[in-house]
C-alpha cells in the first residue's frame, strides 16, 4: 500500500519552547542544592558534636557546651541560614537584649512549626547564636540525625507525664547554674499549634478550671516555665515575652483534617 503512515515521533514530557520551563529547573536546583547542604550540615555537624562529646565532656561539661554552642550550633545555624529562602522579621517591642546576656527565659505563643526558627533568626541577628535551648517533646529523638544533635546540644527534652521524668529533668536543667556561658531557653507555653481541636481543648480546660477562655491563643501551661524559673532561679534569669505574628494573619483559626477531639 502507498498510504502515507505517520512516524513515530519522541514525545518530551515538557516543552523546549515553554518560557517558564528555565524559571522551573532554576527552583528545583535551588530546592536540591538546599535540601542537600542542609543534610551535610546535619551529618556534620552529627559528627563534630559527637566528637566533642568523647573527648572533651567527660572532663569538662561546662567548656564541652561552650564548644558546643561556638562551634556547632553557630556553624549549623549559618549554614541553615544560607540554605533556606530569605525571610524579613520585623521587631518591635519595649526591652534591649542586655549586653551582658546571661541565662534568660524566653516565652512565646506558638503558630507554626517554623516558629522555633525564627526566633533563633532573631537571636542570631544580634548576636546570640548558638545559645538557644529549645525544650522539645521526646518524639523528636526520633528524627534521623535532628535529633542526635538536640540530644548532643542539650536541648531539653519534655514527655507526656511530668511526674515519671521530673526529678531528673530539673536535675539536668540545675547543672546551667553552674556554667559560666549564656544560655536563653526557649519555651512554648501553649504546649502545641494553634488549630480547631487544641483550642477546643483548651476551651474546656478553662472552663473546668475556671480559667479565662482565650480565641486566639491556647491556655498556656505552667508547670515547665514555673519548673524551669524555679531551677534556674540561681543563675537569676532575664525573662522575655514574645508573640510571633504573621504577616496577612486575620485570625482564622486553622483546620486540622482527619483528626477529631
Amino acid at each position: 500500500s502507498n498510504a502515507h503512515h505517520p512516524r513515530p515521533q519522541l514525545q518530551l514530557p515538557f516543552d523546549s519552547d515553554d518560557p517558564d520551563l528555565f524559571p522551573t529547573i532554576l527552583l528545583l536546583t535551588q530546592q536540591f542544592t538546599s535540601i542537600l547542604l542542609a543534610t551535610i550540615s546535619c551529618i556534620g555537624l552529627s559528627i563534630s558534636l559527637a566528637l566533642l562529646y568523647c573527648f572533651i565532656r567527660p572532663f569538662s561539661r561546662s567548656y564541652y557546651r561552650h564548644l558546643s554552642q561556638a562551634l556547632g550550633a553557630t556553624t549549623f545555624l549559618d549554614a541553615m541560614a544560607l540554605a533556606l529562602p530569605n525571610t524579613k522579621i520585623s521587631i518591635t517591642g519595649d526591652s534591649d537584649i542586655p549586653p551582658d546576656f546571661g541565662t534568660s527565659i524566653v516565652v512565646s505563643n506558638h503558630l507554626g512549626e517554623i516558629d522555633w526558627w525564627i526566633i533563633m533568626m532573631i537571636f542570631r541577628c544580634i548576636g546570640i547564636k548558638g545559645s538557644v535551648k529549645l525544650f522539645l517533646h521526646r518524639s523528636y529523638k526520633q528524627i534521623p540525625f535532628v535529633g542526635v544533635i538536640f540530644k548532643l546540644l542539650d536541648f531539653p527534652f519534655l514527655g507526656d507525664e511530668w511526674s515519671s521524668y521530673r526529678d531528673r529533668f530539673l536535675k539536668f536543667l540545675k547543672t546551667f547554674n553552674e556554667d559560666t556561658n549564656p544560655v536563653l531557653f526557649l519555651l512554648f507555653p501553649e504546649g502545641g499549634q494553634l488549630d480547631e481541636r487544641t483550642i477546643r481543648q483548651s476551651t474546656a480546660f478553662a472552663l473546668k478550671e475556671g480559667r479565662p477562655n482565650l480565641n486566639h491563643l491556647l491556655l498556656p501551661r505552667t508547670t515547665g516555665f514555673n519548673a524551669t524559673l524555679d531551677s534556674l532561679r540561681p543563675s537569676h534569669p532575664c525573662i522575655y515575652d514574645m508573640t510571633i505574628v504573621q504577616k496577612g494573619y486575620k485570625g482564622k483559626i486553622p483546620r486540622v483534617e482527619g483528626k477529631s477531639s
